[in-house]
């Protein structure tokens, strides 16, 4: 499962011509290491609904990773390379997002979903 989910993280950065800025950490396979550790503390904790994802996307041309929110009133996150927060393009109580990325909507439509928890 390890290897698979790291060949879809590879396989995504290469299609969409990313490029690390040397100072993130990154496995022999290129992926970026707090992405797996991401799916492991999601997959350690009881199943999110709806199910917890992440995606890759290309934003202000830069790779950032987005995380949906898992319920009502709560921020999806738009994270750097690096696990910074970018911004929260959605969610809150307005359902707006913390309104630093008010141009995200039209970026995600880029966006690749790179792992959905399937239990």
């Amino acid at each position: 499962m390890k290897k698979i989910l790291l060949f879809v993280i590879f396989s995504s950065l290469m299609v969409c011509g990313c490029q690390f800025d040397t100072t993130t950490t990154v496995n022999a396979n290129n992926s970026v290491l707090w992405v797996q550790d991401f799916i492991s503390e999601k997959s350690a904790k009881a199943v999110e609904n709806p199910p917890a994802s992440i995606s890759i996307c290309t934003y202000q041309n830069e790779v950032a990773y987005y995380v949906p929110a898992p319920c009502c009133d709560q921020f999806s996150s738009l994270y750097s390379i690096k696990r910074e927060v970018i911004c929260y393009p959605g969610g809150g109580s307005a359902g707006q997002g913390d309104g630093r990325c008010p141009d995200f909507d039209t970026a995600q439509a880029g966006c690749q979903e790179i792992w959905r928890d399937p239990r």
